[in-house]
């Protein structure tokens, strides 16, 4: 599950979901802008992979392109 909530990030974990968190590239006037415990927190246990931008996918995540699960 892609998310930008963390909200849904910890359902998802719950239900035995792989999870990645996307948190912005926080540059030009962008960044998050929600409320308590809805900010992008990498840290966070339910997280299984971080990244800025789903350009960063391949890099992040290289076993989808290597068919690896």
């Amino acid at each position: 599950m892609f998310e930008d909530s963390m909200k849904n990030i910890r359902s998802c974990k719950g239900l035995g979901m792989g999870t990645v968190l996307l948190t912005g590239t926080g540059g030009g006037g962008g960044g998050y802008h929600g409320k308590g415990d809805d900010v992008p927190q990498e840290s966070d246990p339910a997280v299984d992979v971080a990244m800025g931008t789903c350009g960063e996918l391949k890099a992040k995540i290289p076993q989808l392109w290597q068919k690896r699960f």
